[in-house]
């Protein structure tokens, strides 16, 4: 996701609806497209704002959730002040997986999350599970924009067990110039509350315990490990390409 941009946006309308060179004049999607805003380019064009929303989440491999989904999560406001919300445009949320997520009306937009002043985001390496993945890829596309804080990947306990696929993912993002590395953060390690949140899981773990017998692993125990992202050291670059 190196190097997405709201220029790139752009330039990916004006080519998938063959919009005149003209079109938008001011909005910066004549010649060589600077869009400022989201809402800028969309009135920019003709198309209704339900397809709008569903280029802008298919561009930036997001995934997108509609008023009436977001009306019936369980709000996690508190900290927030109404007006710190209402201009920033976010809306963080507990899903029905009970994981907590930030819905945000504009993508390309960092501000939000710089306000937040984070030291460090900690993400899923997105394994197996889709909305595992979805959540990593639009965790890697935030990081792409804002990099300045540690940014850690844990592996995604019980799936990080299938044969190969947390093997895979630290191999792809090695390649793509982001090298993962064991960290040691401090953390809890009791697992009784870890194991307790995985019971509930009760379909997932249904099915790992029928093809991968999970249950044996997860009792080892076999804590999550955390790997910090970060560029290769200066002069190791060339590995990523190997």
């Amino acid at each position: 996701m190196q190097g997405v941009s709201s220029e790139k946006f752009g330039a990916y309308l004006l080519e998938k609806y063959s919009l005149p060179a003209g079109r938008g004049a001011g909005t910066g999607l004549s010649g060589a497209p600077a869009v400022k805003a989201l809402r800028e380019l969309w009135e920019s064009t003709d198309l209704p704002a339900a397809e709008f929303a569903d280029e802008v989440a298919r561009f930036f491999k997001l995934q997108r959730i509609g008023l009436l989904e977001l009306l019936a999560t369980e709000a996690q406001v508190e900290g927030f002040s109404r007006r710190f919300l209402r201009e920033s445009m976010v809306f963080p949320f507990r899903s029905k997986g009970g994981t907590v997520k930030l819905a945000v009306a504009d993508p390309m937009d960092t501000a939000a999350i710089r306000a937040a002043e984070p030291s460090a985001v900690l993400i899923p390496f997105g394994l197996a599970n889709p909305d595992h993945d979805v959540t990593h890829q639009a965790a890697m596309v935030v990081r792409d924009r804002f990099p300045e804080p540690a940014w850690l990947c844990y592996e995604d306990h019980g799936y990080k067990h299938i044969p190969g696929l947390l093997a895979w993912r630290v191999s792809k993002l090695f390649h793509s110039g982001v090298w993962p590395t064991p960290t040691a953060p401090a953390v809890d390690p009791g697992q009784e509350r870890k194991q307790a949140a995985i019971a509930h899981y009760t379909s997932q773990l249904l099915a790992l315990e029928a093809d991968w017998q999970i249950g044996a692993k997860l009792r080892a125990p076999a804590p999550e490990q955390v790997w910090r992202l970060a560029p290769p050291p200066e002069g190791w670059e060339l590995l990523s390409t190997i």
